[in-house]
């Protein structure tokens, strides 16, 4: 090879660095894109399959009292959506936990950035905000009760507290890694206090918001359940309580589906609301 000759793939002529990759068969495409679900279903259709001989058959494993076939839960399930009993518990659930979590959602995010931007309201604030964190809220059920009452308000409270701590300490650290080499200079580039907060706070706390509200979303739920169970007449927990007492298993694990089935709509919009505010931190940079 003579001297200063780049180094080549002998049979092509391409340099190997640039080589293109090779394009995957439709079946490897396939796989790539769906394979991890049919893996999920293909798991799920077994795990159900074989719950259903077990408890389905003359003989169950375990009394149908605690755990039914699934096909009793089924039809369990289309027996309360027609006598819209799931409906009414689901919504009043749904509704409840929405609001909740809108309200600490907004409260947090604005009261994290506000103490965040002064260092010392910061490292004054953070232990009282750790304290609150840390504080089991579900003990302070009973002092709501007796503040707001058994309706609405309470309960509602109780999911606002449970979300509220993990997104204003998650906000409060990521307001800490801002780089102030790097807000002295856009201010001395003439960027006002839209322009700062926009082009860097917002991107620069966003995935820290995003844990936060990912922490409260599930944190919530659970504040949704408990204030059901010790002091409501509606709501998806209030049905798993009512139909335990009446041992209707397949009652209780409608409710139970119900909740799981809210959950994951939960965490998969968590999810697309994540991919999108990420996609927009990065063309915000530019």
């Amino acid at each position: 090879m003579q001297k200063g000759a780049s180094v080549t793939d002998t049979a092509t002529g391409v340099p190997p660095l640039e080589r293109p990759l090779p394009v995957p068969t439709p079946l490897q495409a396939f796989w790539g894109r769906f394979g991890p679900t049919l893996i999920t279903v293909i798991n799920l259709s077994i795990f159900v399959n074989m719950w259903q001989i077990v408890q389905g058959s003359s003989d169950p494993l375990v009394n149908t009292r605690w755990i039914p076939a699934p096909l009793d839960i089924v039809d369990a399930i289309i027996l309360n959506i027609k006598n819209g009993e799931l409906i009414k518990h689901a919504s009043f659930s749904g509704t409840n936990y929405l609001i909740g979590m809108a309200i600490a959602i907004v409260a947090g995010i604005i009261l994290g950035i506000l103490l965040g931007l002064n260092p010392i309201v910061r490292s004054v604030s953070q232990a009282y905000t750790w304290v609150g964190f840390c504080t089991p809220t579900v003990a302070l059920l009973p002092i709501l009760i007796i503040l707001f009452g058994l309706g609405v308000i309470s309960k509602i409270f109780l999911v606002v507290l449970m979300g509220f701590f993990p997104i204003m300490i998650n906000v409060l650290n990521g307001v800490a890694t801002i780089d102030p080499v790097l807000m002295k200079a856009a201010r001395l580039f003439g960027a006002n206090r839209g322009q700062l907060f926009r082009k860097i706070t917002l991107p620069y706390i966003l995935p820290w918001i995003m844990i936060g509200i990912r922490i409260a979303a599930e944190r919530s739920l659970g504040g949704v359940i408990i204030a059901e169970i010790f002091g409501s007449s509606r709501g998806l927990a209030y049905m798993i309580a009512q139909e335990t007492d009446k041992f209707n298993s397949a009652g209780s694990y409608t409710a139970i589906a119900a909740l799981m089935a809210f959950s994951l709509i939960v965490l998969y919009g968590v999810d697309r609301v994540e991919q999108k505010t990420l996609s927009w931190r990065e063309a915000s940079k530019y």
